[in-house]
Formats: C-alpha cells, sequence, structure tokens
C-alpha cells in the first residue's frame, strides 16, 4: 500500500470546502474547511494554513452574506442574530490568517484576509475597525500594484465613511474609485 499523500489531501480537502461554499452547503464547506486547516497544521505548512484559515472565514462570510439576502432592506449591523453571528464566526479565522500573512509576508493572502475582515466589520456596523481594515487593504494593494484591488478598496473605504458621517471622505473615496476605473 502507498503512503498517505498529505499534501494532495489537503489540497482536495480545500476544494471540497470551496465547492460546498459556493452551493451553500455550510455545514459540509466549514467541515473541510476544518480538515483543510487540520493537516496544514499536522503538516506545519503555515502558508496552507494561512489558505485554510480564510477558507474557513469564507464560509462563514459567504452564510452571512447569503442569509443577509432575506433581509435586503436592513441597514448594516441592524441584522438578526443567525446572521449577525455567521458573520462574527468568520473575525477569528480571518483574523488569525492575517497574523500568518504578515509573518510570511504573504501580501496577496494579507489584503484577501484584511478586504475580508473590513467586509465582515462593515455587515456587522463596525464601522470603525471596517475602516481600519479596508485602509490597510489599499496600503497592501498599493504595494502590490493591483488597481482593480484598489477601486473596490475606495468604494468600501467611502461605504464605510458613509456610516460613520463622514460624508466628506466618503466622497473623496468614491472620487478616487472613479478615477481608478477610467484607468482599468
Amino acid at each position: 500500500m502507498a503512503g498517505r499523500d498529505i499534501l494532495s489531501e489537503m489540497r482536495s480537502q480545500a476544494n471540497l470546502s470551496d465547492t460546498n461554499r459556493r452551493l451553500n452547503r455550510w455545514e459540509q464547506g466549514c467541515t473541510h474547511s476544518l480538515e483543510y486547516l487540520r493537516l496544514s497544521r499536522l503538516l506545519n505548512n503555515k502558508l496552507e494554513e494561512c489558505k485554510a484559515l480564510q477558507s474557513l472565514g469564507d464560509v462563514y462570510l459567504s452564510r452571512g452574506k447569503q442569509e443577509a439576502l432575506c433581509f435586503k432592506d436592513t441597514q448594516p449591523g441592524c441584522y438578526p442574530p443567525e446572521v449577525a453571528d455567521s458573520l462574527t464566526l468568520s473575525l477569528v479565522p480571518f483574523e488569525e490568517s492575517v497574523t500568518l500573512a504578515r509573518q510570511l509576508s504573504a501580501n496577496q493572502l494579507l489584503g484577501r484576509a484584511l478586504g475580508n475582515l473590513g467586509y465582515a466589520c462593515y455587515l456587522l456596523g463596525r464601522f470603525g475597525e471596517a475602516l481600519v481594515y479596508q485602509q490597510e487593504r489599499v496600503s497592501v494593494a498599493v504595494q502590490e500594484g493591483d488597481k482593480v484591488v484598489l477601486n473596490v478598496s475606495h468604494t468600501n473605504l467611502a461605504n464605510s465613511s458613509i456610516y460613520t458621517g463622514d460624508t466628506e471622505r466618503a466622497l473623496e473615496h468614491y472620487r478616487q474609485s472613479v478615477t481608478l476605473s477610467a484607468d482599468l
């Protein structure tokens, strides 16, 4: 019998998690993300651990976003507990992913985790935190020269700025987004 290929198994778990998430099969997605995370830690593969944490956060965030669609007229931060709980569950894996990505100097993973954290905080009505994460996301996008992400980040900053009452700042970010859109 051949030896176990844990690396391939880990990547298969990642694919299963992502596919189940896209199919709105939250429990299965979570189960596969947790197994992906367990295997990455078994191999002491910090890069894959960072990705597995993002995978787990993605499942919870996607579930929260899907549940939020049932409450279309609800403002961010005013969702019922079942939606807020899903969104809140996404925070810890994303925060842990940010920590690992910084340790690994993995800017793409860092930016992605920061963007997801900012979006989750925005949906939870934690606009001050959302602004911090989104501003850091802008910094990473500038370092990476990623104009598409920079454009989205400015829009997210504008949206959060509106809810903090800083409409001038929101307008500034929307203008930057328009300028970037013209260059894409």
